[in-house]
């Protein structure tokens, strides 16, 4: 009777055995992979980085190279250009407050217009029922 009862156990540890086996061999693996793929992230990120920092030194040269002090002849122009950019500034701000006053004075006379168009309506309408003149 032992022996009858001992067979199927021996089996049911053995297949519990086998999948504990298997899913150490699956886990393992994944992490062999994952550990890969963190791998190549990492030397990607690293040669991005490799490439903005040459980027930014193809930058630097650039702006040494580039990087003169203008003749005096130049600066007068720099100069003359700014003053006249300047002037044109106040000249803009001095029409748009001009255009916005002239807006604003039309505005009020239309209103106006308007109103005194409809006084003169209403007192006119006010003769007709009373028959004379309500001021």
């Amino acid at each position: 009777m032992e022996g009858i009862v001992t067979a199927p156990l021996f089996w049911i540890l053995t297949g519990i055995a086998l999948l504990a086996l298997v899913f150490i061999i699956i886990s393992s693996v994944s992490k062999i992979r994952s550990r890969g793929s963190t791998i190549k992230m990492a030397e990607l990120d690293l040669e991005r980085k490799k490439l903005e920092l040459m980027a930014k030194r193809m930058l630097i040269d650039d702006l040494k190279t580039s990087a003169r002090v203008p003749t005096d002849g130049e600066r007068e122009k720099i100069d003359a250009v700014s003053l006249d950019s300047g002037i044109l500034t106040k000249k803009i701000l001095h029409t748009m407050e001009e255009m916005d006053g002239r807006a604003k004075r039309l505005e009020l006379g239309t209103d106006t217009a308007k109103l005194l168009k409809t006084l003169s309506e209403i007192r006119a309408q006010e003769r007709k029922l009373f028959g004379k003149r309500m001021d």
